[in-house]
């Protein structure tokens, strides 16, 4: 027999409502929303001792009664400039890790995949799955073209993939599937789809670099193109997002990504 389940108590309930509804935070956002349901709990160890204790005794609750449980995760989805992070050996960039957390399916079975995808978990269907796998297997192949023969690469574990596609690149995307998915998915679908990939956290927001030869730079004035190799969109690119990592990272390994780019799992007590 299984252990009987602990009921949550309500500042407890309250936190896990508002947390499942935002599909994954980081550890800021967690700790903001601990201390915000904190300051209006008249007995605060209701809610626990701290943000931590309160993920262990959520973790142990899903993970008893739901077949669920509290992931966290360690991630650098992009190599910023942070001066508190340690730099990378060859590259002299610096990987700026953020911790996450998310709410995940724990179990292997095929039902479970499929319900741990949101187009399949939100009426959407096989062709919405098809074509997510499509862009994660580009994404990865894109991040193994470039780093042949960067050794810096290998250095940082944990940084993901650092591969990046913009929206439109997506969004045509649909026109490469094939058997029984080729020609099932218009315009207005996919964006959906891409949209609540997004908005769930299996896609994040990316640092593209604009396209130096598109014609209406020309038309800026002189002064705003001036280190134009450097500009970035971050709004019409998009990477492998946390939630990716932390529920399906036996896919992205399929997929050929290195097992040390994938994030460093933190296990919740309870």
């Amino acid at each position: 027999m299984g252990r009987s389940v602990k009921p949550l108590k309500d500042p407890q309930k309250q936190f896990l409502q508002r947390f499942l509804a935002l599909h994954v935070i980081t550890n800021d956002e967690a700790q903001s929303l601990w201390d915000e349901i904190s300051q209006g709990t008249d007995d605060r160890r209701m809610l626990g001792r701290d943000l931590n204790h309160t993920l262990g005794v959520i973790n142990r609750s899903l993970s008893d009664g739901f077949g669920l449980e509290v992931r966290t995760a360690t991630l650098a989805l992009d190599l910023g400039d942070s001066p508190s992070e340690e730099k990378l050996p060859s590259s002299g960039k610096r990987p700026t890790y953020t911790r996450y957390h998310a709410i995940v399916n724990r179990d292997e079975d095929d039902i479970a995949k499929r319900n741990a995808n949101p187009a399949m978990s939100k009426g959407g269907g096989v062709h919405e799955m098809a074509l997510f796998r499509l862009i994660l297997e580009r994404l990865v192949e894109s991040s193994l073209t470039s780093s042949e023969g960067d050794n810096s690469a290998s250095a940082a574990r944990g940084i993901g993939c650092q591969a990046s596609m913009s929206r439109m690149d997506m969004l045509n995307l649909r026109t490469d599937l094939t058997g029984h998915h080729s020609n099932k998915l218009g315009i207005s679908q996919t964006e959906k789809s891409l949209s609540l990939l997004e908005s769930e956290g299996w896609l994040a927001p990316a640092r593209g670099l604009d396209n130096d030869d598109d014609s209406s730079t020309e038309e800026r004035p002189r002064k705003k193109n001036k280190g134009n190799r450097n500009r970035y969109n971050e709004a019409n690119y998009l990477q492998i997002g946390p939630r990716t990592y932390m529920e399906l990272p036996e896919m992205l390994v399929s997929l050929g990504l290195d097992k040390d780019l994938l994030p460093q799992f933190i296990l919740h007590g309870n």
